[in-house]
């Protein structure tokens, strides 16, 4: 998102993070009156706004209506969670050897900040856990595979989100289980338990839209 002009800006951000967290929903339209009125600023900004939403496939417009979230497919999610899942076992596969107890409690530390998991915002959850795979990753020594794994994550964001925002609403002390366990199967060093809760961590997503 590039633009210099702070109040199209402001729209922009607000109505992404609205949809990030949830408090727009699916199937939930909003109009330029709407959030005219809503931020106190003229139609123009807001119009700007919303069509850059619409150009990165965020929103949609629906003549009559007004802009709804576009659905995030399944044949889309999984490709990003294919494409996660490649990336981070191969980095693993290389890390595991050279894992320290001081990166294990690096790890463990990335894993458990941010204060208690329930009161984060699903876009607060997402970027915690991102900030956990990559600092995982980045022990391979591979900084152009961790750039395509960053992008790779940031592709799944809004999948993510809406998984969180569902979970936390039914599991409200919800916090990543798989990161423990496979920082416990590290420190143990049993590679074969650590691969497979590594990789039911990146399949968790995928999963959960089967259900």
């Amino acid at each position: 998102m590039k633009t210099k002009k702070p109040l199209t800006d402001m729209v922009y951000r607000q109505v992404y993070l609205d949809i990030i967290n949830g408090a727009i929903l699916p199937n939930e339209y909003i109009t330029e009156s709407q959030l005219s009125e809503r931020f106190g600023v003229s139609k123009s900004p807001v119009r700007e706004a919303l069509i850059m939403l619409c150009n990165e496939h965020v929103l949609e417009c629906v003549p009559r209506r007004g802009y709804r979230p576009v659905l995030i497919h399944r044949d889309e999610l999984k490709q990003i969670v294919e494409t996660r899942e490649v990336l981070e076992l191969f980095m693993f596969e290389r890390a595991f050897p050279n894992l320290t107890r001081q990166d294990l409690n690096r790890l463990r530390a990335l894993s458990e900040q941010a204060g208690e998991f329930a009161a984060l915002t699903a876009m607060q959850k997402w970027e915690r856990n991102i900030a956990f795979h990559l600092a995982l990753a980045s022990y391979a020594g591979n900084p152009y595979m961790l750039n395509m794994l960053a992008d790779t994550l940031r592709a799944n964001t809004r999948a993510s989100t809406v998984y969180y925002n569902y979970t936390c609403r039914h599991n409200p002390d919800t916090d990543h289980p798989y990161h423990r366990k496979l920082l416990d199967a590290c420190e143990e060093r049993n590679y074969e338990k650590a691969v497979e809760l590594l990789r039911l961590d990146t399949r968790e997503l995928l999963q959960k839209d089967e259900t």
